[in-house]
């Protein structure tokens, strides 16, 4: 009786065994499927790009409309079921449009996604493929890099936090005039606030915030100098914009 229940006991520990080391190998078999090369550089390049010298000059200068052709394409999109095929398309934006697109592959020997033949778009025809730089993802062109940062694809939200964001006060007033990173304001009867980036017209030529009451918008040019914003309202006629009543002076608490 014994020995049976030594032999039943000796079964159920090759049993356990066996179970456990089919488990560890079921588990780095899921490892070295979840975890190939091109995983890992999908999950490091998809998502919504930004340029870091459109980004970095707007927060130095506190002005967009001298920095609206920093790079070609300003933004990029990867999509991340695409590049998982290892072929997919690179999506190019301006602050107006899209339509700057490039093919791209991975390549295994790289770890890189490089250009998969030539773009259509003049822009981007000597373009030959994404790199990752840190933080950053660069677009390698011929003779030159162009580098992106990411961001969560809301543009709005980044400018108003480098150029709008806080409280302010008027001279001669004692009321705080509140400008939100959700586009709130509370100046002069107007209760949201929008910064333009888009330029494609050619007609404005100056920086602008569209403030907006009973869902009308009126364009305002802003002059960020220091802790102080100048705010003037503009009027659109024949000749382009010109000014239009008093100027804002708002100075930063």
């Amino acid at each position: 009786m014994k020995k049976l229940t030594n032999v039943l006991l000796v079964a159920v520990l090759v049993s356990c065994n066996q179970q456990k080391n089919e488990t560890s190998n079921s588990s780095k078999e899921n490892i070295s499927v979840s975890e190939t090369p091109i995983s890992s550089t999908v999950e490091q390049i998809s998502g919504s790009w930004i340029s870091k010298a459109y980004m970095e000059n707007i927060q130095k200068t506190k002005s967009i409309y001298p920095h609206r052709n920093a790079a070609i394409p300003l933004f990029i999109t990867l999509d991340k079921n695409e590049l998982l095929k290892g072929e997919a398309n690179l999506r190019g934006f301006t602050a107006h449009e899209g339509g700057f697109d490039a093919p791209i592959k991975f390549d295994e020997s790289k770890k890189e996604f490089l250009a998969n033949g030539k773009s259509t778009d003049p822009n981007l025809k000597d373009f030959l493929g994404l790199k990752l730089g840190g933080q950053n993802l660069e677009m390698v062109y011929q003779n030159k890099t162009e580098t992106y940062q990411k961001f969560d694809g809301d543009v709005q939200k980044d400018l108003r936090k480098i150029l709008f964001d806080g409280n302010y006060s008027e001279k001669g007033s004692s009321s705080t005039i509140t400008f939100s990173n959700d586009d709130k304001v509370n100046f002069k009867d107007y209760t949201k606030y929008e910064i333009v980036y888009d330029f494609a017209d050619g007609t404005q030529n100056f920086d602008g915030i569209l403030l907006e009451k009973n869902s009308v918008k009126d364009l305002y040019q802003f002059k960020i100098t220091g802790n102080t914003i100048e705010l003037q309202k503009m009027k659109e006629s024949e000749e382009g914009f010109k000014p239009e009543g008093e100027k804002y002076i708002l100075t930063k608490k």
